[in-house]
């Protein structure tokens, strides 16, 4: 039986907890935001209920293919920072970063043209396709924020783990709106 290591550098869990915090905290407001969906769907029925629970296993799965993204760029900037390799962490970042937008912008043209036929792939009923279809297209605005979101959230932590001050100043510049970069 192998033994059990206990680690005792305080910096560790710091380390740890500041990767941690950032993205528990955003998948417990997402879980209370769908909570939240499912208490007020319910008082308009169970075809209302149906139809937001079943256009929410199509955006999971977009959740899940940009969580594929964040951990493959995680893997991928670990690799380079032991390497010392800066510049690499930021076009990884900056590739990835491509990556979830034009993914977001995939998923926002096929939920806003095809809602109909998305609902189709989950139930046969009309009513739940037709009650879908109509959350689906209000969903198409939200699809585009996530994958900033999560890798602002990712880089943030990335970066402060890595005691890394300057690289936060190059996220800031990088993800916001109003302040583009040449790395992208």
């Amino acid at each position: 039986m192998r033994k059990m290591t206990i680690v005792r550098d305080k910096t560790f869990y710091k380390s740890v907890l500041s990767i941690m915090f950032p993205v528990a905290l955003q998948q417990a407001i997402n879980m209370g935001v769908n909570m939240l969906d499912t208490m007020m769907l319910g008082s308009f029925g169970e075809v209302a209920l149906s139809a937001s629970s079943l256009a929410n296993q199509y955006y999971n799965f977009f959740v899940i293919f940009n969580l594929g993204i964040i951990g493959g760029c995680s893997v991928l900037c670990a690799q380079y920072w032991g390497a010392g390799d800066r510049e690499r962490v930021y076009e990884t970042f900056a590739m990835a970063l491509r990556l979830s937008a034009g993914l977001a912008v995939l998923f926002a043209g096929i939920t806003w043209l095809f809602p109909a036929e998305i609902m189709r792939l989950y139930s046969p009923e009309t009513a739940v396709i037709e009650a879908g279809t109509r959350y689906l297209k209000i969903t198409t605005f939200i699809i585009m924020c996530p994958p900033f979101f999560e890798l602002q959230i990712y880089a943030k932590s990335r970066l402060n783990s890595t005691k890394n001050s300057g690289g936060l100043h190059w996220l800031k510049k990088t993800t916001s709106p109003a302040g583009g970069s040449k790395k992208l």
